[in-house]
């Protein structure tokens, strides 16, 4: 018998997978000799095809984010994806935001802002080259009505870049393995 990795619980019965992608109320994931099947819906992240000038962001067929820029640019220069809190978060969950192990940051800096209903920043979280593989700890601020996913430089380029991201936005305060965001399950944007 086959013993096949299921997130979120599941069961084998004869050598085949028995699971949906509900569990005990819950969405789960599944995945098969560590390829993901069906993603958990647990990254909360939005983020997609964009262009700011010579910055350029496609998403990759597994779902993560390439960021390819043509020098030269300044600083400050990128885009934003905007989405409304997610109505499972509530205010003072616990929040994770990761990169993946080997990402890169050439260049570009990665960010998630929370605002509140009239656009007042009230929480922040920032990636760059420097803390690419630290963990970012996030609790839902009180009265955070949508948040933004960001990509932007971070100084002067004078040279071409291409980073290759897969971010992660998830509740609870413990980094689990990467998935795509529910709206680019497959890859693609």
């Amino acid at each position: 018998m086959t013993d096949y990795p299921l997130r979120g619980g599941g069961v084998c019965v004869n050598g085949l997978l028995v699971a949906g992608i509900y569990h005990a109320g819950q969405r789960i994931g599944l995945t098969h000799d560590g390829a993901l099947l069906v993603p958990s819906g647990k990254n909360l992240l939005n983020y997609g095809v964009a262009q700011a000038g010579h910055m350029i962001a496609s998403v990759i067929d597994n779902g993560g984010l390439r960021v390819a820029t043509t020098a030269p640019m300044n600083s400050w220069i990128g885009f934003r994806w905007k989405a409304d809190i997610a109505p499972e978060l509530h205010e003072g969950d616990k929040l994770t935001l990761s990169l993946e192990d080997g990402d890169t940051l050439n260049g570009i800096c990665f960010q998630v802002f929370f605002y509140d209903a009239a656009g007042k920043m009230l929480q922040r979280a920032t990636f760059t080259k420097d803390n690419i593989t630290s963990l970012k700890s996030l609790t839902v601020p009180a009265g955070a009505m949508t948040y933004d996913t960001c990509v932007f430089t971070y100084g002067k380029l004078s040279e071409s870049t291409t980073s290759i991201l897969h971010p992660q936005l998830e509740l609870g305060d413990k980094r689990t393995c990467w998935e795509p965001p529910e709206k680019l399950r497959g890859g693609g944007g």
